[in-house]
């Protein structure tokens, strides 16, 4: 019998949309107060929003425990480049920037336009910047959802999967319960109807597990056996996404390889590689892949500019990412409206789109738990990509404003 662990008694923070904003009036944890333990998902990482700000020794803490996450787990991974992507730039400063990763829990920054990098900073050494360099791989959280959809656009362009309207009806893993035939588009709009057994905030309802304490195998027995889906409505949830990769896993025949080379490391051209977590020893078969990501700060980039690519040539790919704009449905009201999330009025084939104040643009934005960003702009070739240890930054200006302006505030 697969393994059942509990919840145990600390606080569930969220991935995503249930945090609160760093917006308004704002908390600080004094300097000398030394490290703030917090009662969150196995003590590993702080949770968004929370108030008073986390100090930097707490800081400091935290993020080591982080990076070295990927050791505790398996992975798949891309292998690099042997001619990665040389990034034009076109630098400049900004004190507001400046500020901003003195003061917060960014770890780098980049802003990317017409082909060259504007922006392009690392956390101070004495601050963030001693933990982290250009080699590093950094953590996804979420971000690897919307790799995971690009993954799959490949697939299908390939003919692996049916692009129009792909059921899974193939998979014995998902057999009985409520994954089973459904077509694959409900699953990455986050529309299976599974919200009476899973939740983002809670994890798997019946047992209160979380989604990433085991492999799929183990949920599809105890919690969702002899499970039917719900009214198909918006019920964002990680366990949707690293069900979806496994799937790709397994119509791949459990040889990914091929494909994360055909996207990262001859596409993308990624210096380093980007690899996906599995659970630590265990099969693929049995639904092990993990939909967090791990990749270094340029390489992020580099996976947007492909993106980028693909929509310019309007190829194969890029017609699927210009489906994703146009397709995506309405989560209004589901995000608080003090989160950051809640700008995004749209969400489809995991991604969030049409921005309040940018409806009318082609935006599709990226987003991870701890502030993680990856926002598009491909009408006007805008790209930012945030990597950080804490989501105390000032988003509204960093990300969203940097993309519809085009700019951040030099002071």
């Amino acid at each position: 019998m697969p393994f059942l662990m509990r919840k145990k008694d600390w606080v569930r923070i969220s991935a995503i949309g249930f945090a609160l904003s760093v917006s308004g009036c704002v908390q600080k944890m004094p300097a000398d107060a030394g490290v703030k333990i917090y009662e969150s998902i196995s003590a590993k990482r702080i949770p968004e929003g929370v108030q008073p700000e986390p100090n930097l020794a707490t800081l400091q803490h935290y993020l080591p425990i982080e990076l070295s996450g990927r050791f505790r787990q398996d992975s798949i991974g891309s292998t690099p480049s042997s001619n990665p992507l040389e990034i034009e730039t076109n630098l400049q400063k900004s004190k507001f920037l400046d500020g901003e990763l003195k003061s917060s829990g960014l770890i780098s920054y980049l802003f990317y336009e017409d082909g060259k990098l504007i922006y392009d900073e690392l956390s101070p050494y004495k601050r963030l910047g001693q933990f982290v360099d250009n080699s590093t791989p950094l953590k996804s959280n979420s971000i690897a959802k919307s790799w995971t959809s690009y993954l799959l656009a490949h697939a299908m362009c390939n003919g692996i999967l049916n692009r129009r309207n792909h059921v899974i009806n193939d998979w014995k893993l998902v057999t009985d319960t409520l994954y089973d035939n459904q077509n694959l588009y409900d699953l990455l709009n986050m529309r299976a109807g599974d919200q009476n057994y899973v939740t983002e905030q809670d994890g798997m309802l019946k047992t209160e597990r979380w989604v990433h304490d085991a492999a799929l195998y183990s949920f599809m027995q105890i919690e969702l056996k002899g499970s039917q889906p719900s009214v198909k409505k918006y019920n964002y949830n990680t366990l949707v996404a690293t069900l979806t990769l496994n799937y790709l896993v397994h119509k791949l025949n459990y040889e990914p390889q091929e494909l994360l080379n055909q996207v990262f490391t001859k596409k993308a051209r990624t210096e380093h590689t980007v690899t996906f977590e599995v659970q630590a020893g265990t099969p693929l078969e049995y639904g092990s892949a993990i939909a967090v990501g791990w990749a270094s700060r340029y390489d992020y980039l580099r996976i947007a500019i492909a993106m980028l690519e693909d929509w310019k040539q309007n190829n194969c790919v890029g017609q699927y990412l210009r489906e994703t704009v146009n397709t995506s449905q309405s989560v209004r009201g589901f995000y608080p409206t003090d989160f950051r999330l809640a700008m995004a009025t749209r969400y489809g084939r995991f991604f969030f789109t049409h921005l309040k104040g940018m409806r009318d643009r082609n935006v599709l934005y990226m987003d991870g738990y701890g502030g993680q960003a990856l926002m598009i702009d491909f009408d006007n070739s805008r790209i930012v990509s945030v990597n950080a240890a804490h989501d105390n930054y000032n988003w509204d200006e960093l990300v969203y404003g940097a993309i519809k302006h085009g700019d951040i505030w030099k002071e």
